[in-house]
């Protein structure tokens, strides 16, 4: 072989080498830059990862921050609102609430008032029953003695009702008339259309509204007295229908008399007498079996009553009059009220004339003390200058003409001289001197 074809085959051989070597060496760097460029990936996302978390946190920060001092915010203001209508609420509601509270405790004070008039009505109220119980025992236990006779059953009712008009107090005369005879408007005697009697009924309440009450006391007892005396249930019967039949004829009577009709014209007056029955298991028997009797004397204008009602309806006329003379009294308390503050106005007119006149002699006493001065065109002045033409001042005197001086000088000589004091009609000093 030659050496030509050798190195040839060598430079194949070396090419080839190379070849091989240089191929090998460019996937080695072709892997190492994909596993360096796949490092750097995953360092490029894991440092955006990092960025974006730290992004997320900051902003989730500043969110938080923001939130913080947008809630901080929103409380000063949400306070300084409430402070600045608390304010506003208090100065609307500031006098609602004292008005309120006026209007509560005058309330309050009102239940306590109410509270003791109830209280003062109850206790009168038992008080009145219990009287009342009293004084129809005691009209039984009467009537069980009185005699057949209608005349004295008459007199006893009337003696009965004047009774209960002086226990309650009523004064005679104000508070009711007794026996008093039914005029017309001429002052003539108005008669019964039946009977021809004049009509006198035995009781005129007169309440202080002007409105007045007639009340007469009827009496049947007779009828009574034999129910209780029967023996047997037909005279029981018997004499039930004719005690009933007795207080039918007694409510007749008093509607056909029409006393309410005929009273004074100008007082108001109920359209109804009231019947008094003083014995109250009487009326208590009749009305039982007759229960419809009540209704029937309404109907007729009769208002059929016993001691208890009776009581209470006395003790409603002397509570009217109690509660008439207080709105009296207070009546009289405004007028004198009036009086004293008409009074107070002239005395303040009086005093006013008074600083006037008072005031008006001060300036002329300012006048006369500015005439005295030893200045100027006062009479001081005109006497000294006589002074000097040689007119002689009377030594006698304790003050001297005062000669001419400063204006404040003669103001104040000026104060000195006499004034006249209006109490002792003599000239006194204001001060102190000594002989010029």
């Amino acid at each position: 072989m030659s050496l030509p074809f050798f190195i040839l085959l060598a430079l194949i051989v070396g090419l080839a080498l190379g070849y091989y070597a240089g191929r090998r060496s460019l996937a080695d760097l072709r892997a190492e830059h994909e596993r360096n460029w796949a490092e750097m990936r995953r360092n490029a996302e894991l440092k955006a990862a990092e960025q974006r978390e730290e992004s997320d946190r900051r902003l989730e920060l500043m969110a938080e921050r923001l939130k913080t001092e947008s809630e901080h915010q929103m409380r000063e203001r949400g306070t300084q609102l409430r402070e600045e209508n608390a304010r506003q609420l208090d100065g609307i509601l500031g006098p609602l609430r004292n008005g309120i509270q006026e209007m509560r405790n005058a309330v309050q004070q009102a239940d306590r008032h109410h509270l003791d008039s109830m209280a003062r009505l109850d206790e009168s109220i038992k008080a009145t029953l219990s009287q009342a119980r009293f004084v129809g025992e005691r009209a039984d236990r009467l009537a069980a003695a009185l005699t057949g006779e209608n005349k004295t059953q008459g007199n006893f009712g009337e003696l009965r009702l004047r009774t209960l008009l002086e226990d309650m107090g009523l004064e005679r005369g104000v508070q009711f008339d007794e026996q008093w005879t039914v005029k017309d408007e001429t002052g003539s005697v108005i008669t019964d259309e039946e009977t021809g009697r004049r009509l006198i009924p035995d009781v005129v309440l007169h309440f202080p509204d002007r409105r007045d009450v007639v009340i007469d006391s009827k009496v049947s007892l007779t009828a009574y007295r034999d129910y209780y005396e029967a023996t047997t249930d037909e005279q029981r019967k018997s004499a039930l229908e004719r005690h009933v039949k007795s207080l039918q004829q007694h409510v007749k009577q008093l509607s056909s008399k029409n006393y309410a009709g005929h009273l004074s014209a100008d007082r108001s007056r109920l359209d109804f007498v009231v019947m008094y029955v003083f014995s109250d298991s009487a009326l208590t028997l009749a009305l039982t079996a007759a229960p419809g009797l009540w209704k029937e004397a309404y109907d007729k204008g009769v208002f059929i009553t016993a001691s208890q009602n009776l009581y209470a309806l006395l003790r409603m006329l002397e509570l009217s009059w109690k509660q008439q003379l207080q709105v009296e009294n207070q009546q009289k308390i405004v007028d004198q009220a009036g009086v004293i503050v008409s009074r107070v106005q002239l005395f303040y007119e009086r005093f006013l004339n008074v600083e006037a006149t008072l005031r008006k002699t001060q300036d002329a006493f300012e006048s006369l003390r500015k005439m005295l001065l030893p200045s100027g065109q006062s009479i001081i002045s005109a006497a000294n200058k006589l002074v000097k033409l040689g007119a002689r001042e009377d030594v006698r005197r304790k003050r001297q003409l005062p000669k001419g001086e400063s204006e404040e000088g003669a103001e104040s000589n000026a104060s000195e001289l006499p004034i006249a004091d209006p109490t002792t009609a003599t000239l006194t000093q204001s001060v102190p001197t000594t002989d010029s």
